[in-house]
């Protein structure tokens, strides 16, 4: 019979530390993409009802983050997150 485990495994060192700085650098660039993207499509969302505007807007913000802002901002702290 095998006996359980006391307490919860051991997250790995500087765990928590990288996950807040992932965290911020995901708002770096998603802040600025859904500002833009609401500047921009201002015309467009306004005929449209408040659910659709907001899944239009996550979609293509999500996506740009996601492929093109998370990418870059990633090679540009990248010294930042090792040191995590």
């Amino acid at each position: 019979m095998s006996s359980l485990p006391t307490s919860p495994p051991a997250s790995p060192p500087g765990g928590l530390r990288l996950k807040l700085k992932l965290t911020f650098i995901t708002w770096l660039g998603l802040y600025p993409t859904v500002t833009l993207l609401t500047v921009v499509l201002e015309p467009l969302l306004r005929l449209m009802v408040l659910p659709l505007r907001t899944l239009l807007v996550t979609a293509i913000a999500v996506t740009v983050v996601r492929f093109v802002t998370f990418p870059r901002l990633s090679r540009l702290f990248a010294g930042w997150l090792e040191r995590a």
